[in-house]
């Protein structure tokens, strides 16, 4: 039973050990800025940055890059035209909003400001309550947080944008605590729970 031409070729390719076609050692240059070989710059976030380096210490290869992202460019332009030129008229109409059509609706400045009050897991069977929205009513988190510290002598933090976090479970206090310090909050709080009810206490 023979072989074909193909399963040699790719019995060539796959042999272990040197290769007839590549110089040896191999050298791999490494970029200054990520610390990878070059091939995998374009996946670091930092790409500009290694684009710098590489076009002040090794122009040639920063050519030759340039020249390849110009042409996978070109490529990707060649291939929108011709899907574009593909479409039928009717679908083109479909895709393109017409000039003076409905926009998107901007869910936030629709959206009830409110002041939420849950509880949330931390680690074993320690919780967290957490106050978020408090920033929507004009209230400084750093000068909440030092305020809640105090009220209940534990450690309070800003986890997350317009988000506090204070350890252990006072929601039935802090909510009473918010509207006596802030009256003018008393009626958009909301008692939330268990936070996505993944912790029962």
């Amino acid at each position: 039973m023979g072989e074909c031409e193909e399963d040699q070729e790719l019995r060539e390719r796959l042999k272990i050990g040197p290769q007839a076609n590549v110089d040896y050692p191999i050298n791999v240059l490494y970029c200054g800025n990520c610390k990878m070989p070059i091939e995998y710059c374009e996946f670091w976030p930092g790409y500009e940055k290694c684009k710098q380096w590489l076009e002040k210490f090794y122009p040639e290869e920063f050519s030759k890059l340039t020249l390849r992202e110009n042409a996978a460019m070109e490529a990707e332009r060649s291939a929108e035209s011709s899907r574009e030129k593909s479409e039928s008229p009717d679908k083109k109409d479909k895709r393109r909003q017409r000039r003076g059509g409905k926009g998107q609706k901007k869910e936030d400045s629709f959206k009830e400001k409110r002041i939420s009050v849950m509880i949330a897991p931390r680690s074993r069977r320690k919780v967290e309550t957490v106050i978020s929205g408090l920033e929507d009513f004009g209230i400084d988190l750093k000068v909440a947080v030092k305020v809640f510290g105090t009220k209940y002598a534990c450690g309070s933090s800003i986890t997350d944008e317009n988000e506090i976090s204070i350890q252990g479970n006072v929601k039935a206090d802090v909510i009473e605590f918010i509207a006596h310090k802030w009256p003018e909050l008393k009626d958009v709080i909301d008692d939330n729970g268990d936070y996505r009810n993944t912790f029962n206490i």
